[in-house]
């Protein structure tokens, strides 16, 4: 399974459709939050289905904040991670992660693209596609799973 993640796009469909064509063929797309409705927009526009959770910025959205996700055999929690203060920790998003007992977790919010493994989870958060920060350009990641082991990798959006 090869999954398309991007988080941040606050109204950028332009960037966000671009970065859909630069991950190739998916099975799904996954946005992390901020802004939910781009979720909608992208879904209208893709054969693959799109899931999203609300952000920060989405208080007026009707939507969830939280997912969790089983894709081809692992356990996914997706969020946008505004709730767990992940731009000043990530104690109390780790808490949730091991409770949960998920595999990979999926979220936002802080605009810098991380990939990184802790206490046995992949922490992934694919950076923002409007304002990025940490890095050159605007982010996006690509999440495979193979044999029930997922990988990732970020990848900048071409000019």
């Amino acid at each position: 399974m090869r999954v398309a993640v991007i988080s941040d796009t606050h109204g950028n469909i332009k960037a966000a459709t671009r970065a859909l064509l630069m991950a190739g063929k998916t099975d799904m797309v996954v946005h992390a939050g901020d802004y939910f409705s781009d979720a909608a927009k992208l879904q209208r526009q893709s054969d693959v289905p799109v899931i999203g959770v609300k952000g920060n910025c989405d208080r007026l959205s009707f939507g969830p904040l939280e997912e969790i996700l089983d894709v081809a055999g692992v356990k996914i929690y997706l969020t946008h991670g505004h709730s767990y203060g992940v731009k000043h920790s990530m104690a109390e998003l780790q808490k949730r992660v091991s409770k949960l007992r998920a595999q990979v977790v999926i979220y936002g919010h802080t605009h810098v693209p991380q990939v990184e493994w802790v206490d046995g989870s992949l922490y992934l958060n694919p950076g923002s596609l409007h304002s990025p920060r940490g890095s050159n350009g605007k982010t996006f990641a690509v999440l495979d799973i193979g044999n029930g082991q997922p990988s990732a990798q970020i990848l900048e959006l071409e000019a």
